[in-house]
């Protein structure tokens, strides 16, 4: 029986910076399931300047794969009619509204600092600076006369202030906003800037003394209450409110795209984060999740408890391939290719791909370049949020970036190098595209959610075993060509194979959708497979359209320095994936 919300069917967009994708749900024998789904360009730019052209162009695609009726004279058709036209509900998401640019203010770079960039990176932002105390250049609270030309020449959208501990000094904090206050009294317009106040509480009173009524002020919990202990939550929800009150609202076609919705627009790394949250707590698993966009690239996990989230806008395979370059370097992306390319014509081929981010690779070449790309975008969220090597259960991968591989191996591949994860990882991903419309329809039904997204969503590629060895602790590579791990794998169905991995290779064994197994895991003297070092166990596994994918090449994982051995081991990868 439907839920609670008596919702026999749906539509979930979300409407993204580069492409609009809409989907079709509806109630079929008993369970929510998936019918259809449709991409657009995304149409917030020239020459329309309205989201919802290239929504209603994705919702006739629908309508002519289904023969079934949704729109009347440009209108939603809702709720669904007995003829069958027409749904129950639509819900959305959205990352076109753009990153919001902020500067970050801090008592020191490394801690109360750093603390408040890991809170912007909740949201679609652009850290346009850092100010700090302890900075060793220009960008220092005393140096007022360079501060005041930040301002002028940046003009941030916000600015998030942090700085002491809980019944610590308040001395940094005053002279920032001395510093802040000054600068915007010399160059603010109209409207006021917000301010996030989210350090010391004791000197909560003298920041809106001096900066009450210069700012839009909104008062938070320390992100930073004492020495390593973070509490990011408070200002990441104010971050997101603030995001949504003054970036989403401003993309063109929101009042309507909102008075179709029947709950609120989320963006879509909000939504992404409870889909997160959910399989988490439905598997009582480690999850992590990671999606490679057109112009940002997200990261979401929810490891031992604790959740965490972090978004590089000006990132991504489309719009944010110039980011990558900038960020990582053209050595970083080329070295994951098997083939020679130039600076200058890795720059020309970057640049037509920001100018024309619709367009899929024409060439193996083309491919490969973009798997690199995504390889450094992810290496770069990952690296931010200190999440290399990490143990996870459960893996979700999505966005263009890896759902358009040509071959499932290469997406995997991409994980694998990129995120180099440790021990047994399942990896789902979502084929279709639909993870952050169905975060967004959970608070709507939740059953509807859930059953979408475990039915039909998420696609299982298989399971990693990624074997490390430790010396004292420390992850060192293992000698190429010694074994690095022996297993029995014995399948429900009958028969059973022993496998012997040598270090340094890619293996990968057999195990259909549908299927499980049982693995007897025995690894070599000093390596470990999340079990502890040289433990020994048994697991059961499922199988997914790439079966078990054996990673035994070492953490932290080392590229050739001669090139010509380099491209050969990239290729050697490939081919152990199938790509």
């Amino acid at each position: 029986m439907p839920g609670a919300t008596e919702m026999q069917s749906a539509l979930v967009a979300d409407c993204g910076s580069i492409l609009t994708k809409v989907a079709l749900l509806d109630f079929v024998e008993g369970e929510y399931r998936f019918v259809a789904r449709s991409e657009m360009p995304t149409t917030t730019g020239v020459p329309y300047h309205d989201v919802m052209v290239g929504l209603r162009n994705a919702i006739h695609e629908i309508e002519s794969v289904t023969g079934r009726r949704l729109l009347q004279e440009g209108e939603l058709i809702t709720p669904e009619r007995d003829d069958g036209s027409g749904v129950d509900a639509f819900v959305a998401t959205t990352s076109a509204a753009g990153p919001m640019s902020l500067v970050v203010a801090g008592a020191t770079r490394n801690l109360s600092a750093a603390a408040g960039i890991r809170a912007v990176r909740s949201i679609y932002s652009v850290l346009q600076d850092v100010i700090a105390a302890d900075s060793t250049d220009q960008r220092r609270w005393s140096d007022a006369e360079n501060k005041l030309e930040l301002f002028r020449r940046l003009r941030p959208e916000a600015i998030l202030l942090a700085g002491g501990f809980d019944d610590g000094s308040t001395r940094h904090v005053r002279e920032a906003c001395g510093i802040i206050a000054t600068a915007i009294a010399d160059v603010r317009g109209g409207a006021k800037i917000p301010l996030i106040y989210a350090g010391n509480p004791q000197a909560r009173q003298q920041v809106a003394e001096l900066l009450g009524g210069l700012v839009d002020l909104r008062v938070v919990d320390n992100v930073l209450p004492s020495a390593g202990h973070e509490n990011l939550l408070p200002a990441q929800i104010a971050l997101s409110d603030l995001y949504r009150q003054r970036r989403m609202t401003s993309l063109p076609g929101f009042g309507q795209l909102s008075a179709w919705a029947k709950s609120p627009i989320l963006p879509s790394i909000d939504a992404l984060g409870l889909v997160v949250r959910f399989l988490a707590r439905q598997y009582g698993a480690d999850v992590m999740g990671v999606d490679v966009g057109g112009d940002s690239t997200s990261m979401f996990s929810l490891l031992q408890g604790q959740f965490r989230s972090l978004v590089r806008s000006g990132v991504g395979v489309g719009t944010g391939t110039l980011g990558i370059w900038e960020q990582a370097g053209a050595g970083a992306i080329t070295r994951w290719l098997p083939y020679e390319l130039a600076p200058n014509d890795l720059r020309n081929r970057l640049e037509n791909k920001r100018l024309r981010p619709v367009t899929i690779p024409q060439t193996r070449e083309d491919l490969l370049l973009e798997l690199a790309l995504s390889r450094e975008a992810l290496r770069l969220v990952v690296s931010e949020a200190r999440l290399h090597g990490a143990e996870v259960d459960i893996l979700i991968a999505g966005g263009g970036g890896l759902r358009h591989a040509m071959h499932y191996g290469q997406s995997v591949l991409v994980l694998l190098d990129a995120l180099q994860p440790v021990g047994v990882t399942r990896v789902w991903l979502d084929n279709l595209s639909l993870l952050p419309q169905l975060g967004a329809l959970a608070a709507l039904e939740p059953m509807a959610a859930g059953q979408v997204t475990v039915r039909d969503t998420l696609l299982p590629l298989g399971t990693l075993i990624c074997p490390v060895r430790r010396i004292g602790g420390r992850l060192v590579a293992g000698r190429e060509g010694q074994t690095a791990l022996r297993f029995r794998i014995t399948y429900a169905q009958g028969g059973s194979l022993d496998v012997e991995v040598p270090a340094g290779t890619l293996e990968m064994v057999p195990l259909p959708l549908g299927q499980q197994a049982t693995l007897d895991l025995h690894p070599a003297r000093g390596y470990d497979i999340g079990l502890g070092p040289n433990r020994a166990g048994q697991i059961e596994v499922d199988g997914g359209v790439l079966g078990l994918v054996i990673d035994a090449r070492g953490r932290p994982l080392a590229l050739p320095t001669n090139e010509i051995e380099r491209r050969k081991k990239i290729r050697e990868w490939l081919l152990a994936v199938g790509g």
